[in-house]
């Protein structure tokens, strides 16, 4: 026997409101591409906040990074902000650009400290080898100094009496 299974299908459209679909959707439609978090628009973009402390409120940080920004191309709601395609392309570059500036300094300060071990290192081994060649020199010149002594003779000494 052959058996079929027939499966109940509810309407979508209840699953899509439940799962958020919808207003996606809607939001998408309105033109804003990027649905994020204060607390993570906050910490993806803390760099282009300018004084905004790592202890502020989350709501607080992305007003201040987006005080210069054009107020239509964002909206805030109340667990997210919303931006549209052409700002968070724009946030996304001048991000880049702060972590671009940032490796700069970080490598420069890296270079500077290795230079700074290298010139310490090689100044300790110069001094070292000049020491050393001292050293070498001053013991050569007591060996010459002795050798020179041992073949100089030495003039007899004239024992007293009166002479003459």
């Amino acid at each position: 026997t052959t058996t079929t299974t027939t499966i109940a299908t509810r309407p979508p459209l209840p699953q899509l409101r439940y799962l958020g679909l919808i207003d996606t959707i809607r939001i998408r439609r309105s033109g804003f591409a990027m649905r994020i978090t204060y607390d993570e628009f906050a910490a993806r973009f803390a760099s282009l906040a300018a004084g905004a402390g790592g202890g502020s409120d989350a709501r607080q940080v992305c007003t201040t990074i987006l005080a210069d920004a054009d107020s239509g191309h964002y909206r805030f709601g109340k667990t997210r902000i919303f931006i549209k395609q052409n700002l968070s392309v724009s946030l996304c570059a001048q991000r880049k650009a702060k972590m671009a500036a940032a490796v700069v300094v970080i490598q420069a300060n890296a270079r500077a400290v290795a230079a700074r071990r290298y010139y310490h290192h090689h100044h300790q081994q110069y001094h070292q080898r000049r020491r050393e060649e001292v050293a070498v020199r001053r013991k050569r010149e007591a060996e010459v100094a002795a050798a020179k002594a041992k073949r100089t003779p030495t003039l007899p000494q004239h024992r007293g009496g009166g002479g003459g």
